[in-house]
This record gives C-alpha cells, sequence and structure tokens, in this order.
C-alpha cells in the first residue's frame, strides 16, 4: 500500500507540471500498431527552415496554416540536421545555440471526432515547442524521454498544420551532450494516436519469488477515477496463444487495481532464455463492451543485489557487457529497428549479454528487442556530467525528477531493464535521486556510476539507496580495496577503454573480474566508434578517424579544436566496431573471452582430451556440438563431431577418438575444434597444437634445394638485392632498415603528450660505416657495421653489426646485434631488421598465431594455423606471433620463405610495398588508461640479437616448397584484400 502511494505522488508531481500544457503521462500509448485504426504516424519528409543562432530573426506567421512554406527546405523525420547536411556536426556542449523550424501537413479521419487524440514525440534533441493550426499545444525538454500532448482541442476537419520549434537550448540541455557527437533535431518517432473518454493509463508489471518456474505476480493498472462500476479484465498469454491466467476485477473508485497471482509451469525469462509472455489489459462497460485495450510484453523475472552478487530468478548472473550509444555517421542519433537488430545480432555473435545505454534512455525499439534477443540492460537516466551543476542547482529540481520519473515510466515493464544507472560520473552524488528511484521501482537495482577518485569514496559507505557500486576505469590497487571492503556488488560500467585499437586492458581486466569475489562483471566503453561522416579531409590526422574513400572520412573528433573550446582533445573512436558497422580486432578479442564456453587446455597430447567449461548462468549444453578435425598442417587426418551436455557453471571431458597417425610431416599436428550451437552456426573455436617434438623449419629451410633462377647479392651500399633471373623481376632491392616503433596511434599521442618517449620516423633508414665481403664454404658473407640516427635529436642513435650470408643454395642468413648509444634515450614498442619489399611482392602467408596483431596484453582472439592475407586488407599491418614459417607471394607465384628467430614477424606498409620486420622486441598496444606495457627502454638495447632467415623461390620451387604443405589442393589462393575503407587508424 506505501509503495502504490508513493508512486502516485510522483505521478501527481509529473501530472500537475504538464497537465498545465495539454500533457498527458509517457504511459499513454497507442492501442494497435502504426497503420492500424487510431494510429497514425507523422514520420516522413517536413518542410523545414534552419535558423543559425537564437537571435535569428523567426518569419512572420509561420506556426500558421496559410503559412507559404514552399521555399523552405525539405528534411526526414526522424532524422537529425548534421547527417542532412543543414548544419555542421559539433561534439560534447561545443555546440551552437541555434534553432530548426518543422511544418507538416495531415489529416485525421472522420471516426477520430469524438475521441482524444494524442501526439507522440518519442524523442527531439534537445528542446521544443509544437503548435497545432497556429494553436500552442506544449513544449518539452528532455532529449531522449518521450512526450504526449492532448492536441484534441486544437484539430480541425480537413488540413491540420502541425508546427515544432526545435532549440539547442533547452532548461537542461547539458544534461542531453556526452564526449560524443550531438546530433540535433526530431530524431524519433512522431505519431497521432486516439484515446477514448474513458482509457487504461498506466499499467505495472512485477514478478517476484521466482524459482523453478514458478512466481508472483502483481500487477498494477491506473485508470480515471469514478469509473461507474468499468470492469478490467487481463489475461496472460504465451507468444503461441496458449492462455496462462486470467483475471477481472471491477475498477474501484480512485481508478486503481492492484491484481496478484501464483504462477506455475512457466517459463522464467533470462537473457540466455528470454521468454516473453503477452499481457491483454481490456478496459470494459458494464455491458462487457471493451472501452480502451493496451497489451505489452513482459518477462518473468525477479533481479536482486544479494551480498555481493547479483542474481536472477535466485541464482548468480555474470554481466559480459558493453556501453552503446545512439551515433551513427548516417543516422545521426535517429536509429531504426533494423539498425537496432543489426548491432544486437552483431552483440549477440559476440557472447555480449549486457548493454549500459550511455548516456540516456535508447529508442524504445532497442527496449523491445533487448526483451526479445535477451539482453541485460542498464538504463541510464539522462542525467550525464556535463550537465552536473545542475545537480546541485534548486531550479532544476523538477527537471531532474521528470527526466527520472518519466525514465523509469516508460521502460519499467521491459525485463531486459534490470539496473537504474542515477546519471553518469557526475561528482555531485545526487542521493535525492537515489531515494526517488527506488521509491517509484524497488525492484531493480540502483546505482552511481563514478571515476575512480570519486568511486573510491563510497566503497565502505554507499548511499542507502543504492544496492550496486559502479567504478570506472579502477587500477589494481584500487580494485584490490573494492575487493576487500566493498560490501555490495560491484559493477565496472566502463572498463577496458578501447581507444584506437588500443585495447591491452581488457584481457588482465576481465581475468580480474572472473577471478574476484563480488565482481559482477563490467561494460566495455565502447561499442561502437562516434562518428560523423564529412565531405573533406581530416581537420587534424587519420589517428581518430577512417578515410571511407578520397572524398568522404569518418570524422571521430580528431582534431583540438581553438583555445576557450569546451570539448579539447576528446575521441569517439573508442568502439570496437568501426562506425560504419565493420568489426574490429577488439571485437574479435571480446568474442572469444566472453564467451560461456571455453576449453580450457591450450597445447595437447595423445590420447587427446579436452575440458569444456560451461560458464552460462541457466542453460546447458545439450544442443550444442563440439566438430573437430585432426590435421598435419592442410591434410587432414581425422575428423568428427560430439554431443555436448555440459550444465550451467560446470564442466565436462571429452575423449577425442584419435590416434596418431603413422607419419606427420614436421612434426606439426593441429586439433582443430568449433562448437556449433542448435542453429548450425559456430559461436566458438579453437586450434590447439598437439606436442610431438621440435619442430624443424630451420632445418628445412637451411637444407633447400638450390633454386637457380633466383638470384642474391649484397651490394657496396649495403642493400639486400633478391631478382628473378629469368626475367629480371626484382622482388627486393632494400636497405638494411630498422624499426624502432610502430605507426602512431592515438593511444601514442595521449602517452607521448608530455614525454615523446617513442622514436618518429620508427622506421629508420641506416648509415653504413663499412662493408666487407668474402667468399665462405658453400656462399659468401657481407659483414656490415651501420647505425641508425634518431631524426630529431643529434647523438641518439643504434649501432648494428649485421652479418648477411648468402648461401649457394639460395637461403640467406642474416643475423645481427643491436646496441643503443649512450646518450639514446627513450622507449621502443618494437625493435628489428626491416626491409622493404618490391611492389609486386603482395601477400603474406604465415603459419603462425593469426589473423589479427598479436601483441602482449593483445593475444588471445588469435588461434595458431595457416593464414594469408593480401597487402592491402584492413587487417595487414602490425606483429604476429609464434609465427613457426612463413611466405611472401607476388601474383606471378615467385615468393620468399622466411623464418624468424624470436617467432615475431612485423609486417607494415610504405608507399605501397611490404615492410617485413623480424622483430626482436615488441611491446603492447597501451590503451587510454595505461602505458603500452613491455616497452624497451633504449638504455637497456645492448647487444639485443636477432636473426632472419630469407630462402627466395621461383613460381615452380615456392609450391614444392611450402605451398603444398600450407594449401590442402596444392594450389596458391587468390588474395584478395578485405577493404571496408581506404584507410584506418591504427593502434
Amino acid at each position: 500500500m506505501k509503495s502504490r502511494v508513493i508512486f502516485l505522488f510522483f505521478l501527481f508531481i509529473l501530472s500537475s507540471r504538464l497537465m498545465a500544457q495539454h500533457t498527458l503521462p509517457v504511459t499513454i500509448l497507442p492501442s494497435a500498431p502504426i497503420g492500424s485504426p487510431g494510429v497514425m504516424s507523422l514520420n516522413g519528409t517536413w518542410k523545414f527552415l534552419m535558423l543559425p543562432s537564437l537571435q535569428s530573426t523567426i518569419p512572420d506567421g509561420w506556426i500558421e496554416n496559410e503559412f507559404n512554406d514552399l521555399n523552405w527546405n525539405e528534411i526526414r523525420v526522424p532524422g537529425n540536421w548534421e547527417p542532412q547536411g543543414f548544419k555542421e556536426p559539433e561534439y560534447g556542449h561545443d555546440l551552437t545555440a541555434c534553432i530548426g523550424l518543422y511544418r507538416t501537413r495531415f489529416s485525421i479521419p472522420s471516426d477520430w471526432k469524438k475521441q482524444h487524440v494524442i501526439l507522440r514525440f518519442d524523442g527531439v534533441h534537445m528542446g521544443y515547442e509544437c503548435w497545432i493550426n497556429g494553436q500552442f499545444a506544449g513544449s518539452y525538454g528532455s532529449a531522449s524521454t518521450p512526450c504526449n500532448f492532448d492536441v484534441t482541442p486544437f484539430l480541425q476537419t480537413g488540413t491540420n498544420t502541425l508546427c515544432v520549434k526545435v532549440t539547442t537550448r533547452s532548461f537542461a540541455w547539458k544534461f542531453d551532450t556526452m564526449d560524443n557527437w550531438t546530433y540535433c533535431g526530431i530524431n524519433r518517432d512522431v505519431t497521432l494516436f486516439t484515446l477514448p473518454n474513458q482509457y487504461i493509463e498506466d499499467i505495472t508489471f512485477v514478478s517476484e519469488n521466482c524459482v523453478n518456474n514458478e512466481a508472483d505476480i502483481r500487477i498494477r493498472v491506473q485508470t480515471q477515477e469514478n469509473m461507474n462500476k468499468a470492469l478490467l479484465r487481463l489475461s496472460i498469454q504465451d507468444e503461441n496463444g496458449r492462455n496462462i491466467s486470467d483475471f477481472e476485477q471491477t475498477i474501484p473508485g480512485n481508478g486503481i487495481c492492484e491484481i496478484k497471482k501464483h504462477l506455475t509451469n512457466i517459463h522464467l525469462w533470462t537473457a540466455e532464455t528470454p521468454v516473453l509472455y503477452i499481457l491483454e489489459a481490456y478496459l470494459c462497460n458494464t455491458k462487457g463492451d471493451i472501452l480502451h485495450h493496451i497489451s505489452h510484453r513482459v518477462g518473468i523475472r525477479e533481479i536482486k543485489a544479494v551480498g555481493r552478487e547479483i542474481t536472477l530468478n535466485g541464482k548468480p548472473i555474470l554481466l559480459r557487457g558493453v556501453c552503446a550509444s545512439e551515433v551513427h555517421p548516417y543516422l545521426g542519433s535517429a536509429y531504426t529497428r533494423e539498425e537496432w537488430q543489426k548491432q544486437l545480432l552483431q552483440m549477440k555473435k559476440a557472447h555480449i549479454n549486457f548493454i549500459r545505454t550511455a548516456h540516456y534512455p535508447m529508442h524504445p525499439i532497442f527496449y523491445d528487442l533487448c526483451d526479445e534477443m535477451g539482453f541485460y540492460v542498464c538504463d541510464e537516466i539522462p542525467l550525464a556530467s556535463r550537465g552536473g551543476e545542475y545537480l546541485t542547482d534548486n531550479k532544476y529540481n523538477t527537471e531532474i525528477e521528470e527526466r527520472t520519473i518519466t525514465t523509469i515510466s516508460r521502460d519499467k515493464n521491459h525485463p531486459s531493464v534490470i539496473i537504474w544507472s542515477l546519471g553518469n560520473e557526475n561528482r555531485t552524488i545526487a542521493g535525492s535521486v537515489a531515494t526517488l528511484v527506488k521509491k517509484i521501482d524497488p525492484t531493480r537495482l540502483r546505482g552511481f556510476p563514478q571515476i575512480r577518485d570519486n568511486m573510491m569514496t563510497i566503497i565502505e559507505n554507499p548511499h542507502p539507496d543504492i544496492n550496486v557500486l559502479m567504478g570506472h576505469y579502477l587500477n589494481e590497487k584500487q580494485l584490490d580495496i573494492v575487493a576487500q571492503k566493498a560490501k555490495i556488488p560491484f559493477l565496472q560500467t566502463e572498463y577496458a577503454h578501447s581507444l584506437g585499437l588500443g585495447f591491452e586492458d581488457f584481457e588482465r581486466n576481465w581475468e580480474r573480474i572472473l577471478h574476484t569475489p563480488g565482481f559482477v562483471g563490467g561494460a566495455i566503453w565502447c561499442w561502437m566508434d562516434g562518428a560523423a561522416i564529412t565531405n573533406n579531409a581530416p581537420k587534424y590526422s587519420l589517428l581518430k578517424g577512417i578515410m571511407l574513400d578520397s572524398l568522404h572520412y569518418l570524422d571521430s573528433y580528431g582534431y583540438i579544436k581553438a583555445q576557450g573550446a569546451l570539448e579539447r582533445n576528446k575521441e569517439a573512436n573508442d568502439g570496437i566496431i568501426y562506425a560504419e558497422g565493420t568489426p574490429q580486432e577488439d571485437y574479435w578479442l571480446v568474442r572469444k573471452l566472453y564467451s560461456p564456453i571455453q576449453i580450457m587446455e591450450d597445447t595437447l597430447q595423445f590420447p587427446l582430451q579436452l575440458t569444456i567449461q560451461n560458464s552460462y548462468d541457466f542453460r546447458t549444453l545439450k544442443g550444442y556440438s563440439l566438430h573437430w578435425s585432426l590435421q598435419n598442417l592442410s591434410r587432414q587426418v581425422d575428423s568428427g563431431s560430439i554431443s555436448l551436455e555440459a550444465a550451467p557453471k560446470a564442466k565436462e571431458i571429452l575423449k577425442i577418438p584419435s590416434v596418431l597417425p603413422k607419419t606427420v610431416q614436421y612434426n606439426d599436428i593441429m586439433l582443430y575444434v568449433s562448437v556449433i550451437d542448435e542453429k548450425g552456426s559456430s559461436v566458438y573455436e579453437r586450434t590447439l597444437p598437439v606436442k610431438l617434438g621440435k619442430k624443424e623449419y630451420k632445418k628445412v629451410m637451411l637444407s633447400a634445394t638450390p633454386d637457380k633462377q633466383m638470384a642474391v647479392t649484397v651490394t657496396d651500399k649495403g642493400e639486400l638485392v633478391i631478382k628473378d633471373k629469368k626475367d629480371g623481376n626484382v622482388l627486393m632491392q632494400s636497405p638494411l632498415y630498422l624499426r624502432v616503433g610502430r605507426e602512431f596511434s592515438q593511444v601514442l599521442e595521449t602517452k607521448t603528450s608530455s614525454n615523446m618517449f617513442c622514436w618518429e620516423p620508427y622506421i629508420l633508414k641506416p648509415k653504413i660505416k663499412s662493408c666487407k665481403t668474402h667468399r665462405i664454404v658453400k656462399g659468401h658473407k657481407t659483414q656490415l657495421s651501420c647505425q641508425w640516427n634518431r631524426v630529431d635529436s643529434i647523438g641518439q642513435y643504434i649501432n648494428g653489426e649485421v652479418t648477411i650470408c648468402v648461401y649457394d643454395n639460395g637461403v640467406t642468413a642474416i643475423d645481427y646485434t643491436l646496441t643503443a648509444s649512450p646518450k639514446a634515450r627513450g622507449k621502443l614498442t618494437e625493435c628489428g631488421l626491416t626491409l622493404m619489399m618490391s611492389p609486386q611482392i603482395n601477400a603474406f602467408h604465415w603459419l603462425g598465431q593469426g589473423i589479427y596483431s598479436s601483441v602482449p596484453g593483445k593475444t588471445r582472439h588469435n588461434e595458431r594455423g595457416i593464414w594469408n592475407l593480401h597487402k592491402d586488407d584492413y587487417r595487414f599491418s602490425g606483429n604476429r606471433s609464434g609465427v613457426d614459417i612463413a611466405f611472401l607471394s607476388s601474383s606471378d607465384g615467385t615468393g620468399l620463405i622466411i623464418w624468424g628467430e624470436s617467432g615475431n614477424i612485423g609486417m607494415d606498409k610504405k608507399d605501397g610495398n611490404i615492410m617485413l620486420s623480424q622483430n626482436v622486441h615488441v611491446a603492447g598496444y597501451g590503451s587510454k588508461s595505461s602505458t603500452p606495457s613491455c616497452l624497451l627502454p633504449l638504455q637497456d638495447l645492448q647487444n639485443k640479437r636477432g636473426q632472419i632467415l630469407l630462402l627466395p623461390r621461383s613460381k615452380d620451387t615456392l609450391h614444392n616448397s611450402v605451398v603444398e604443405c600450407f594449401y590442402k589442393d596444392g594450389i596458391l589462393p587468390p588474395s584478395v584484400p578485405v577493404r571496408p575503407f581506404l584507410k584506418g587508424y591504427s593502434w
């Protein structure tokens, strides 16, 4: 009874403010889909006039029916100004104060005249006022929450005119800006629908005591007072139409019905089993005639914080999450069902089960899809930190309450919504908001997302009305403190910031979550890059955006604005998929680590046995199968499949019924494994080497038969030349370059802003101090003394002693030793001898970890296998680790076989030519929060040794040497680059 009175009180506060301007609660919804009788969409092409400032002259009479708008532009609604060319994109709260005027015409059916007609805006950035036929209908100022206007008094027979004035300066506009592009305009659906004189105003569905396919449900229905003994009929059906339960109650004088029921033999909702039911509500007169009908899809589930765990239906759950926003280069913030469906499917394939809406409520269709597809949602009330000043100013109290109540009122019946997030990173802890949220909806979790310093002040004594701690980017020491002192669940609502491709923290952070009691999951920042499409070159650099083609650039705010700008040194290229939808390598790392199905072994031995870990919280692996193939390089020697059965949070042991073949080429055999779900899709893959003894790829190269068609020489300038004597084609004519880093990235820009520790350029041409060649047994030896100078500093250099042995069988062995000069300063991200190929060399093939780059802290997205990439593929550049043998090939079938001592082979391009590095040192990529790990200080570069073997091969001998081993049909595959854009940013 108490909670009902409290809810009515807050609903009264909201209604009192809104009724003054013909506004109805947002819980009043159309009773049928758009296009049905009584429901009309106003989406489409409207007339539009952009005014560049708040002081611009507004045309006289523009709200009147007879106003001539023929010379106005046309605009798509829903849609934003920026993608449609009416305004330059702006970032965060560096937002021009301007106005957009909209006009559209519509006619209503004649049978609407005896009913109320409601105009609903689902979202407008930022604030707006609207007029019907010249009469003021109302105004609203929260960009991401809906508003209903009763426009019945303003309608007329025939054509009606709706006029809307949108401004970027609503009362609390900063709440609706954040660290991303700010898109403006009517960006969500506009709908007209009818409402009878007696109607259902609100429905609240709550399920409790959900366990073993049973639950108690409470349904609260709000109608008007004094309904003259009208009847309320409710039914719950499954989605096949099977009736689960019926209810009927006479509506009391206060208009509130509250029904309780115990249900049995039901299916409980989880993200793994997203079973939905249909709740039908009928308001009937005493004769049984239906006055009003509302339908909701509901899920029966119960979310709780129990001790330091989050439980769903009585069982602890783990949240594998991302932060997501509605920012798209083509759509702006005007997301469609199709776009959300596509993105949620991508998330599902990456085993993401949790989404934090950053930093506002999403389009309503997002929640319908999350309910249906199975996602847990942290729904963020739009009180973002750029408006944090409002939280301590009493004049904004009503605005804060309205945003809070409206968000909860709109989304409270979605089973996917398990947490209310009370703003984002506000330094002021708005305890009154927590109290308000708990009073309105005590059935869900509540928390304040906090940056690390603020978070550390509330660990032991959080506000009494929050029941989950939410922290951002805590370091290891801070995480230790949380682990020791927190008394309620700890959820990292932002972690593992994916800045550019610098995602080094994720592997470590996720392992910490998995193995720390009380750590219930996290949301990676973030899901997708935020970008605005421009028709010009980048304003700053390619560090923070991508060139789609020669004319179009996806700008992730990659430039520093003038002094005095509010948003400086910001970025939005921090997703795990690019802004146009292509998954980054980070996406595949998330997919591998977030998978609830894991194989615990990294290597195998005969007899073959696998341990399968099922980390699903609710579902068994029945219906899944494990498909395996035992391969000796490209030759399959055995295969099969095994049904899986592991219970939730349990392991099962599988014995692979295969024996060791009699002959195994190069002692190299691997078990390829793929887990297939009920729909036939592969959801998890591993490649596991089988221990048989040392792999002798180096010996194979050294004992190769001569290829008399190929010639290798070292010039007196220290250049290595490899060419085909038959046709004169040069495969390589390269100085002995030295790699001392990698392509400059946004992480490096961030981490070197105060200390430029890395050397630029990162590939250095040598100064040859001496070069001597003499004959040796079975070949020639050239000894070179090289010096690679730091370009921007005198006295900083690296000395190298290089020996090149060209043997008579064509094998070229390059041994080198590197030592930094006493004055050399800085730290190296990568280091190794580097050779430049000729343009016709266009593909890299390797046996090792792939297909993506591999560095310390970012490895587990790769598997050992045989891989190949064209030099124009967007995944080409980067270090590959664990490389046992590799080769470069040209379009005519000639190539170069490669063996590197450390197994680290770096690939890069310079002026279209492949740059091959044998890396003796490789550092991590770092992240926004951390400098790259394993950096090599120049002072420690002393007598660092490396070796690389090269074996040039003509078409026939390349085939006989490696192609037939690498590829099962013995044919060199065509190298076709995957190239979704012209140029992307680096790590």
